[in-house]
């Protein structure tokens, strides 16, 4: 099955690019406008997109709302943009670190808070104010998930060994 190009249309959203197919942007669309539960559906229904990283890298705002997988085994830096209500990511480890590790910045002062659950360990990692979520050692598929609400960056997310992801700062 394959879709044509053409059938893709852009709709702007606020600051949120979105795209898609435009008979389902249509049917979302009401007095030139979404709703916040037209663009929670069409979130919802059309949010694969993924980002595979391999090396340092600053993401935007178009990256937002994406599974950002970090696929590098000698660990590297990301940064998120500032503090902007509504940016989301998902952070995913895809390979298993043999050195370094990978951390995951907001820029200047903007704070993290939140909980990571750790399968091994019953309190989990806590973020309060924390300046950087470190991915230490881990198996594939831990994953952490940063949502902003425009004042600070939100974090929650699993993992499966003690001290695999920390939350420091």
């Amino acid at each position: 099955m394959s879709i044509e190009q053409s059938s893709f249309k852009k709709i702007r959203v606020g600051s949120k690019l979105i795209v898609g197919k435009t008979g389902l942007l249509q049917k979302h669309k009401q007095n030139g406008k979404f709703s916040g539960n037209s663009v929670s559906t069409w979130n919802a229904v059309n949010s694969g997109s993924v980002r595979v990283l391999t090396a340092a890298t600053d993401l935007t705002v178009e990256d937002s709302g994406k599974v950002i997988v970090l696929a590098n085994a000698t660990g590297f830096a990301v940064t998120v943009p500032a503090l902007q209500a509504g940016l989301n990511y998902e952070f995913v480890l895809q390979i298993v670190l043999a050195s370094g590790n990978h951390t995951i910045t907001p820029p200047d002062t903007d704070k993290l808070y939140g909980l990571v659950t750790i399968a091994a360990d019953a309190a989990g990692v806590t973020a309060s104010a924390a300046d950087v979520i470190t991915f230490v050692t881990g198996v594939i598929g831990n994953r952490v998930k940063l949502t902003c609400d425009g004042t600070y960056w939100y974090v929650s997310g699993q993992a499966n060994l003690a001290a695999s992801i920390t939350a420091t700062g």
